[in-house]
């Protein structure tokens, strides 16, 4: 699932008069957990959307979930760009069909922290991630690929 969207107080607009709430979302997992599904990816590129982390999360499911910013940032566009700096370079790394979630987090949170014009000068933006279900997402300087007491163990084996 990927979404992108400016985060109005908790609901994601999918097409006026429609709101997601972040609660809603995760009333639907129930049916995909229950069905077998191995593991749900969620990637929402919005500003203030951390707190979907909270909600989404549950330990001992497989869910990795990267929220392009967290609760007090935006999210940003690429410089001299129209497309999103944070979620254009993690799929850009998925591309090649060899990199897993966690490296694509990687060097996607690495750019829009280190690289990207607009986001080290003007607003900050600061991607994250929870895949060990709970509910507190990590920055890229966090993760780790192999400590599943951390995020990063289970995007570590994941690829799309």
């Amino acid at each position: 699932s990927f979404a992108v969207d400016s985060n109005r107080n908790g609901k994601i607009d999918v097409g006026r008069p429609d709101w997601i709430k972040d609660s809603a979302v995760d009333d639907w997992l129930s049916s995909y957990d229950s069905n077998g599904v191995n593991r749900l990816i969620f990637i929402i590129e919005a500003c203030y959307i951390g707190h979907f982390i909270d909600e989404l999360s549950h330990p001992n499911e497989k869910r990795i979930i990267i929220a392009t910013s967290q609760s007090n940032n935006e999210a940003i566009g690429e410089t001299g760009q129209d497309w999103p700096a944070f979620s254009h370079r993690f799929f850009k790394e998925l591309a090649d069909g060899e990199t897993n979630i966690t490296l694509a987090f990687y060097k996607a949170g690495y750019h829009v922290e280190q690289e990207n014009y607009w986001s080290i000068h003007y607003k900050e933006q600061k991607p994250i991630m929870d895949d060990n279900g709970d509910g507190t997402g990590s920055r890229y300087t966090d993760i780790s690929y192999t400590d599943t007491n951390k995020d990063g163990a289970l995007g570590s084996k994941t690829g799309l």
